[in-house]
């Protein structure tokens, strides 16, 4: 979020919330897509962050999501 001022924090965080809070890891892969095209014009360092780090955020969608839920 230090990329994203004020006035859009809020929006972006809940945009983002979708990302994390997805059940399966293609649900993940949709939402991710779904904030790059919102948000890559402004601040396209975000999805490539998570994209850049994908393959240590997709072992979390291997478990339940009420376990996820508990974790967070």
């Amino acid at each position: 979020m230090k990329y994203v001022g004020w006035k859009q924090r809020k929006e972006v965080a809940g945009d983002l919330k979708k990302l994390y809070q997805a059940s399966t890891e293609q649900e993940a892969e949709m939402e991710l897509e779904a904030f790059a095209e919102k948000w890559d014009g402004k601040f396209p360092t975000i999805s490539q962050t998570w994209r850049r780090n994908w393959t240590r955020v997709i072992p979390f969608f291997a478990h339940p999501h009420q376990v996820l839920a508990i974790t967070l």
